[in-house]
């Protein structure tokens, strides 16, 4: 089986300390997974995560 098929599409939402708030795209195979690798490509702290959505077809639904 290919390894991108079992991974699925996280939205993270995240708010940086001078207030910017942003999104980003992340496929991982599970939500602990998106936001690790969400801080190894940004930078960003664990505390600025917001929320975290998981697509499921056309929906967003809350992970975590």
């Amino acid at each position: 089986m290919n390894n991108q098929q079992r991974k699925r599409h996280y939205r993270i939402t995240y708010q940086k300390a001078d207030g910017f708030r942003g999104a980003c795209f992340i496929a991982e195979e599970n939500a602990e997974f998106a936001i690790i690798d969400f801080k190894l490509r940004t930078g960003n702290s664990r505390e600025s995560v917001i929320c975290v959505d998981v697509q499921l077809g056309k929906d967003w639904v809350r992970a975590l």
